[in-house]
């Protein structure tokens, strides 16, 4: 019995001489420990993909005015778009036009003159700058009447305040626009697009532009919202001028959409028939 007994404390015997005995007891808890610190870990794992994860790129709109294309500006007030394409788009073939007067327009706007300077002293002569236009006959001013434009465009038109009542001021508004886009219809090339900008809101939007354009024939092609920062030095002129004491216009910071229209399909392949047969009978085509 006795040797029984000394053969079942053996292992507590032994157990109580290793060498470090308070070693084997830290071990035993361990994995216990080891699993409490993953739970611990899980739920940052989950957080990290979602915490990482960037928002979506915006997306870059078209280039309008590339350096190659045949540009009209029309309404311009203190032609600051129009440096603008020429300092930062680089473009080579600009005619920039006003409906006011080289002097009117200089009274209006006196920094206006840096900026004609620069459109007429473009490299290689591609710049044009012409006065006295209105944009709804600008088919009969000389200096265009002959040329092809690959974009025309009509940045903010607006006849001023000429009547501070809502519906004559969309009805003229509407007549300008009417006017200006069957004006502006024949002087474009084959695939050439009318670029208009107007500011958002319900004024606006009773204009219905679209409708006016789709009237003449242009269908639209697609419509952005208007960046100005995409052409530096820019800034929009009040049709009245600049206002006294240097205020700034409450106008110079609403939202403004941008509209691009064509020739509809049908009337493009009308007109090119029609081109066709005239180049046939003058024998030469038309100036660029």
């Amino acid at each position: 019995m006795s040797k029984k007994r000394k053969h079942t404390s053996a292992p507590s015997s032994s157990f109580t001489k290793h060498p470090h005995p308070h070693k084997m007891q830290k071990l035993t808890p361990q994995p216990h420990h080891h699993h409490h610190h993953r739970k611990l870990n899980h739920p940052k794992s989950k957080h990290k993909p979602i915490a990482k994860q960037p928002p979506p790129p915006p997306q870059k709109l078209p280039t309008l005015f590339h350096p190659s294309s045949r540009i009209l500006l029309l309404g311009e007030g203190d032609f600051s778009f129009a440096a603008s394409l020429v300092r930062h788009h680089h473009v080579r073939h600009l005619t920039a036009t006003s409906l006011d007067s080289e002097a009117e327009l200089l009274e209006k706007y006196p920094q206006a003159a840096g900026n004609i300077a620069l459109v007429r002293g473009m490299v290689g002569g591609g710049g044009v700058v012409v006065h006295g236009v209105d944009a709804g006959a600008v088919e009969r001013v000389k200096a265009v009447r002959k040329r092809r434009f690959d974009v025309i465009a009509f940045m903010f038109p607006h006849i001023g305040g000429k009547s501070t009542h809502l519906d004559r001021q969309v009805r003229d508004n509407q007549q300008l626009l009417q006017s200006f886009f069957a004006a502006a219809k024949p002087l474009l090339s084959p695939r050439g697009v009318i670029v208009v900008t107007l500011f958002e809101g319900k004024h606006y939007e009773l204009w219905d532009i679209k409708g006016l354009a789709r009237a003449v024939g242009f269908q639209t092609r697609t419509s952005f919202k208007f960046v100005p920062e995409d052409y530096p030095g820019y800034a929009h002129a009040r049709t009245l001028g600049n206002i006294s004491g240097g205020g700034r216009w409450k106008g110079e910071e609403r939202d403004a959409r941008t509209f691009i229209f064509e020739v509809g399909d049908r009337e493009r392949d009308t007109g090119s028939g029609k081109q066709r047969k005239r180049k046939k009978r003058d024998g030469s085509p038309d100036e660029d």
